[in-house]
């Protein structure tokens, strides 16, 4: 019976766990630590309150069943007596390491000892409160947990320019990863000076002095500061902003950090001044107006990956043809090239047109891996489209022509907004992969490509 029981702790599948525990009543006793052990969701009002009457099924005293539940996610709306059994939880899983509340604000607003009750979480590490309003941050005020891991979502209505001090108040010192939404970021009174991955997506600007002072030891940075519709980068007003706000970040003295991971899009980037040295830089919403500032923004990030994604309505194929031979030649830091293009769904001529300049959009690059992946709207996606009927073989051989030193190029197509039970329709093929159809690798059907032309 002591190997089967050091066995159901080594169980990970729930479903065989269970069975496990209905073949006899002390397997069933046995097995209760290691379920409370794995994550617990609650969908429903009805689940929490048959989860706390299972907590409650045991001798009096013994808090053994509350003592193993390790992570809890409560993904319904709480009304007054859920929030009462939601505390009456809380304040005795003192154990638990991972909590997450999708709807925050009802437990907060409904039960007011709500705070309290997280105070005793001691192991906390890992904290998700979502669509949580400025005065129910108060209310943490009092935890003591070590978080580690913190996600946070507000919703944009409220600005409240002092949660962030509180925030650093109770995890500044604990905190290695932060993921927050609408919390306004502009002073230099919080710090987090152990953070190394920051996701944080605001409509209100984040200037590089700010950055640097509040989080010295970043290392991963997703950050988006204006709506993505917004046509506010599109006045004389970016540039006068980005200006004075790189003028503070010298006047400070303080260095932005080195990262592994940058992704944003120019105009966040430039607006704020924010220019850091990063080893993987991913370009989202990239449009014909920044992409001037992001050929001056490369030259202070230096990456050796680059990630470009955006619409091709955004740019005329001639553009393109310069911008991308402009990036490659003004970057030779840059090693992999990684390009998601999502095509118009209605204009298959411009699609084309796209494949067949691609090749001499990359001319010359000297690269270790270039990646193309397209995407056009199903829409679009019928038997006559570019996209299905393109000779991926022969459309790789040509771009390995006009870049012969690119080690390694792959290229991909897929529709996207699948209808639900459609077949997908993806092609991918590597350079030195050989096809049965032919016998050939692309290095060959290159070279004959090449002897051809």
């Amino acid at each position: 019976m002591d190997v089967i029981a050091e066995i159901m702790e080594h169980v990970q599948d729930r479903l065989q766990l269970c069975s496990l525990m209905r073949t006899c009543r002390t397997l069933y006793s046995i097995g209760i630590p290691p379920l409370l052990r794995s994550p617990i969701k609650i969908n429903s009002l009805q689940s929490l309150s048959s989860f706390q009457d299972f907590l409650f099924a045991e001798p009096l005293g013994s808090e053994r069943r509350f003592g193993s539940v390790r992570c809890l996610h409560i993904n319904t709306e709480i009304d007054s007596l859920g929030g009462d059994m939601l505390k009456t939880i809380l304040v005795r899983t003192t154990n638990l390491q991972g909590l997450s509340i999708l709807r925050s604000y009802s437990f907060f607003a409904l039960c007011l000892d709500a705070g309290k009750s997280m105070e005793n979480l001691s192991r906390l590490t890992d904290l998700t409160l979502v669509f949580i309003k400025p005065h129910n941050v108060l209310c943490l005020q009092g935890m003591k947990s070590p978080v580690s891991k913190l996600k946070f979502t507000m919703p944009f209505e409220f600005t409240e320019p002092k949660l962030f001090p509180i925030l650093s108040q109770v995890f500044g010192n604990t905190l290695t990863e932060l993921d927050i939404y609408g919390v306004h970021l502009s002073g230099t009174d919080a710090q987090f000076p152990r953070l190394r991955i920051l996701k944080i997506d605001t409509r209100h600007a984040i200037p590089a002095v700010v950055l640097a002072h509040t989080f010295p030891g970043l290392k991963s940075l997703d950050i988006a500061t204006f709506y993505p519709s917004s046509t506010y980068h599109m006045s004389t007003e970016a540039t006068h902003q980005h200006a004075l706000n790189k003028a503070r970040l010298s006047s400070s003295r303080l260095p932005l950090p080195s990262l592994q991971y940058l992704k944003a899009s120019p105009t966040d980037l430039f607006y704020n001044a924010i220019i850091p040295r990063a080893e993987e830089f991913e370009v989202v919403e990239l449009d014909l107006i920044n992409a001037e500032w992001l050929l001056e923004l490369l030259k202070g990030i230096q990456p050796s990956i680059l990630r470009l994604c955006f619409y091709h309505a955004a740019f005329s194929n001639l553009i393109l043809v310069t911008f991308l031979q402009t990036l490659l030649e003004e970057n030779p830091s840059i090693t992999t090239l990684d390009l998601i293009v999502s095509c118009d769904a209605m204009d298959n001529d411009q699609t084309q047109s796209f494949i067949d300049l691609f090749p001499d959009m990359v001319k010359g690059a000297s690269l270790k891996s270039l990646h193309l992946l397209i995407r056009q709207f199903r829409l679009d996606w019928r038997e006559n489209s570019c996209l299905r009927t393109l000779d991926i073989m022969n459309f790789i051989a040509k771009i390995s022509v006009k870049c012969p030193d690119t080690q390694n190029i792959t290229v991909a197509l897929k529709p996207i907004n699948m209808i639900p039970g459609e077949t997908r329709f993806t092609k991918f093929v590597d350079i030195d992969k050989e096809f049965q159809e032919t016998g050939k690798t692309f290095r060959e059907l290159r070279e004959d490509l090449a002897q051809e032309t």
